[in-house]
């Protein structure tokens, strides 16, 4: 058994979190703003962020991404945010891969034990990434789950598996639901303009996290601004404890 000091951890402080909602709201450009990011891109969808000249790694097949994880967890990268670009997708090439690996399948149709391995697989592959030793933003779509009971719809992460939703959310430390508006401007105009924000305060429709206790119901959505009220605002706290 190991005791860790509290100011043992001082100075290693990453944020590990899901990014999710529907097509075009900003979830890649939110990840571009994390410092020094890589993207693992499963969706070929980086044009929104082409300017930015950002690393990525193409995710072809599952074997690339659990090749980018090797690269990374081996250091000496440099980069200090690592963005999978989408969990959504990257559960479809997990079991396109367990599929192509069975000779008993039939049309591609995946049986009961497939989903099994898929959602194990899927698992094992973020609670792999989290516990890299930097940032990690998952980014998935969103999917909407109804309650038979109460008629509730709750938005969730788009992955197949009743329980992998909530799972892969309580492995992270945020779960933002990100969405886009059409509002008016505040020049009084006729105008219209899309503003984005992501939400990390759960209620009845929305599935959302902050183990921060620091955050508020909606943010901007700016990496650092997030960074910056989760840890520096706690690192003041201490320092104040301290005198």
């Amino acid at each position: 058994m190991k005791i860790v000091k509290s100011n043992e951890t001082q100075g290693a402080n990453f944020l590990k979190m899901v990014i999710y909602g529907a097509s075009g709201t900003g979830k890649t450009v939110f990840g571009s703003t994390a410092p020094k990011p890589i993207f693992l891109d499963a969706e070929a969808g980086l044009l929104s962020i082409a300017e930015k000249k950002i690393d990525s790694i193409k995710i072809e097949k599952f074997s690339d991404i659990q090749d980018a994880f090797m690269f990374l967890k081996a250091g000496g990268h440099g980069y200090e945010t690592v963005i999978i670009d989408s969990l959504t997708e990257i559960q479809k090439k997990s079991m396109d891969t367990i599929l192509e690996k069975d000779s008993k399948v039939k049309d591609d149709k995946p049986q009961i034990h497939h989903w099994g391995m898929n959602i194990e697989q899927i698992m094992r592959l973020c609670r792999n990434f989290r516990d890299l030793p930097m940032n990690v933003i998952f980014i998935a779509l969103e999917a909407q789950e109804k309650n038979e009971e109460t008629g509730i719809i709750t938005k969730t992460l788009a992955l197949q598996g009743k329980s992998l939703p909530q799972q892969i959310m309580g492995f992270v430390d945020l779960v933002g639901y990100i969405e886009a508006r059409e509002v008016g401007k505040k020049d009084n105009s006729l105008e219209k303009e899309i503003v984005r924000a992501i939400r990390f305060q759960p209620s009845l429709s929305v599935n959302a996290k902050d183990r921060s206790g620091k955050l508020d119901i909606w943010e901007w959505p700016n990496f650092s601004a997030l960074y910056d009220k989760v840890f520096k605002k706690a690192e003041q706290k201490n320092k104040g404890e301290t005198k």
